[in-house]
Parts: C-alpha cells; sequence; structure tokens
C-alpha cells in the first residue's frame, strides 16, 4: 500500500530514506508503463507514493517534489559524504524532471510502439530508443511520418517481403527502419538504416538490440547525402548542405569513421526498396532526397524497385514538398504510382473498419493518443519504369 501523501525530506538524514527512494522506483516504473515499457521489478516498491501524472495539478506537484528531492540529496551528500545512493537520487529525478517537462529537456528514453500484423493481430510492441535533445535534435523523436510507415509495414499495406535489399534514408530513432527490419528477417532480407549523426547510429544499434534483429538483417551506417549529390555532380543545381541544427559535425564525422559508413560507391542502384519517413524539412533535404533514392534504387529486378516516402502536410514546409515533388518528376526512370493523405488516427480507424477488427483496448488507447496528433501526412510510392 503506498503512503498517503509523498514522503518528506530529512534534513539531518545520513541515508536516504527508502520512501523517497521507493517513490523514485514506483514514479520511474509508471513513467515507464507510459511508453510501454514494463519490468518485473515494477511490483517490488509497495511503500512509496503513487504520483497520479495524468491529473494535470499533481504533475506540477510531482515537478516541486522531484526538484525538492534533487537539492535535499545534494546538499545531504555534501554535509555526509558523496555516495551511489544519494548520487542515484540525483541522476534519477534528474531524468524523470526532464521528462515530465517535455521531451526537449529530456535525456534518453526508452519506449515500446504499438503495432499490428494483417490479420489484425497485435504483434510485440516495437523498442525505441529516443536520444536526448542535445545529441541529437530534431533526429531525438520519433514523427508521426515514422509511425504511419510502421503500422502499414506491419500490415502489410506496403508490402516488403519480397524486397530482398532495402535502405532506410534518415532512419532517426528508427522506428520504420526496426518493423521493415522485423519483416524482413522472417524471409532472410537486409535493410540498412542509415542517419548522419553518430548518437543516432549507437540508439539505431541498441534498439536493434531491444527488438532481437540480427545484425544481418539491419544494418547501421553513416550516410552523408550531400556527398552522393556531389558523386551525382549535381552541386551546379543548387543542392548544398544546410547549415547543420547540431553544433559541431566534424566530431560527427570522425566519430561514424571506420566499418560504420556505408560504401557509397559500391551501393549504387544496390537496393530494390528505398524509404523515408520525414526528410523534408530542409529545402535542401527536399531537393537531394530524389537525387538519393535514383543513385541507391535499383534499375530493374525480378520485383519492381521501389521508392515509398512519407512526410507531414506543414503549413510552414510547403515549399519544401512542393520542391520535393518537382525534383522527383525530373527523375524520367521513377514515375508515382500512388499517393496518399490522412491523418494518424483515420489510418487507423479506417483499417480497423477496412479489416473488421475488434475494437481492442489496445487500438482505443492508440486512437486516443492519435487525436493529439492533428497533422495530414501524405504517403508517396514510385516505382522505377
Amino acid at each position: 500500500m503506498s503512503t498517503l501523501v509523498p514522503p518528506s525530506f530529512d534534513n539531518k538524514a545520513t541515508t536516504p530514506s527508502p520512501s523517497v527512494t521507493s517513490t523514485l522506483h514506483i514514479l520511474q516504473g509508471t513513467l515507464d508503463k507510459k511508453r510501454g515499457i514494463s519490468k518485473p521489478e515494477d511490483d517490488l516498491w509497495p511503500e512509496g507514493y503513487v504520483w497520479d501524472i495524468e491529473d494535470p495539478v499533481e504533475r506540477r506537484f510531482c515537478v516541486q517534489w522531484l526538484t525538492h528531492s534533487i537539492e535535499w540529496a545534494t546538499k545531504r551528500s555534501i554535509l555526509v559524504g558523496d555516495s551511489d545512493d544519494w548520487t542515484w537520487i540525483m541522476d534519477t529525478a534528474a531524468m524523470q524532471l526532464a521528462e515530465l517537462c517535455g521531451k526537449g529537456a529530456s535525456g534518453k528514453v526508452k519506449r515500446s510502439v504499438k503495432v499490428w500484423g494483417p490479420n489484425a493481430e497485435e504483434l510485440p510492441g516495437v523498442i525505441i530508443n529516443e536520444p536526448s535533445f542535445v545529441e541529437a535534435d530534431v533526429g531525438c523523436q520519433t514523427w508521426g511520418s515514422a509511425t504511419l510507415m510502421a503500422r502499414r509495414i506491419s500490415r502489410h499495406d506496403i508490402p516488403v517481403r519480397q524486397f530482398s535489399s532495402c535502405l532506410e534514408l534518415g532512419s532517426g530513432t528508427g522506428l520504420a527502419g526496426m518493423v521493415l527490419a522485423r519483416e524482413l528477417q522472417h524471409v532472410g532480407g537486409v535493410v540498412v538504416m542509415t542517419d548522419y549523426l553518430a548518437s543516432l547510429l549507437d540508439v539505431l544499434t541498441a534498439s536493434s538490440r531491444d527488438n532481437s534483429v540480427d545484425d544481418g538483417t539491419a544494418q547501421i551506417r553513416h550516410l552523408d547525402w550531400f556527398e552522393v549529390a556531389q558523386r551525382m555532380q549535381n552541386a551546379e543545381a543548387g543542392v548544398a548542405a544546410p547549415k547543420a541544427n547540431y553544433s559541431d559535425v566534424t566530431a560527427q564525422r570522425e566519430a561514424t569513421a571506420g566499418a560504420r559508413q556505408l560504401d557509397v560507391a559500391g551501393m549504387q542502384h544496390g537496393f530494390s526498396l528505398v524509404v523515408a519517413a520525414d526528410v523534408l524539412y530542409e529545402l535542401e533535404h527536399a531537393k537531394v532526397i530524389p537525387i538519393l533514392a535514383d543513385y541507391f534504387l535499383a534499375t530493374s529486378g525480378k520485383v519492381t524497385p521501389r521508392f515509398v516516402v512519407t512526410t507531414p502536410l506543414r503549413a510552414t514546409h510547403k515549399k519544401e514538398v512542393s520542391a520535393f515533388e518537382a525534383e522527383m518528376a525530373k527523375i524520367g526512370s521513377l514515375r508515382l504510382v500512388a499517393r496518399d493523405d490522412t491523418t494518424l488516427a483515420d489510418d487507423l480507424s479506417g483499417w480497423v473498419e477496412r479489416v473488421g477488427a475488434a475494437e481492442t483496448e489496445a487500438i482505443t488507447q492508440t486512437l486516443t493518443a492519435d487525436a493529439n496528433d492533428t497533422w495530414r501526412y501524405r504517403t508517396y510510392i514510385f516505382e522505377r519504369c
């Protein structure tokens, strides 16, 4: 049974009070479960306070309590001597405080994303490791485009098992790529997941391990898009690398040197499927993505090579979407075969109705969460011709 009020802080304590420690453990379990992560030890801390973080007033109270706990642990560790116990309180409370205050302030987190199979069966959650904002800027978040693409791949609305070699551009936290890898693992296919930042390559590697995807199926590689543009001699067409949002790309290049570099020269026309989700947030990206698709996508094969892109239709990024469509239209060997616009909620509810799936608790919870995402997302499918 939990205590009726949050534990107070004993300013004469020589060791952390068990009630404070238990409360932090319980809160961590609550935050983990909110992200779809459940751990065996979650029920081992019965004596702490259980915060109702869904209630705005109690959430603010929790933030104040966490702030106080950090101050208390810091002062006590100075006065009675530093120890792993005091450090644990400071570190744990700081991470929880950051998470409750928003993703922009938070550190690394692990969460589980729900997906369903073609027969409306709920599949094991896809474990995603998200780095901190400081480490990865916009790449720290799993965006709605990746969620939509992941759902459609897992449901076989976007069939992928016939493609033996796949490339993901701008994998980010890797949701779409992990679902793609899980599908290809059934048929011996390979997906090469790529990004620029070393921190993102690290979390992609961790997510592969968490999702039990073997190294042969999911290969994590560094890719500089604008290196490909230069190789294709398109610099005169106005394709130049944008100024990075992060501080030092030199260190990133050094961190990804060696085995994690994609063999750009050797992989020209090397993939039967190329996918990308939410990659059109810079005008330069909108111009270079078509070049990448044409460069990496196979020219022929037993299965017609495909390029699939999902992007949000943000009012602030209309010029990026228009530029992408205009540049794709210039590539004579790629033709648009499908395009649709939808919200996450409309896509999921439409699929439930189409396949006659029972609206389970998991689907209802997901639809409720989807209602908070009001973006419309556009999915393009191009084929070699």
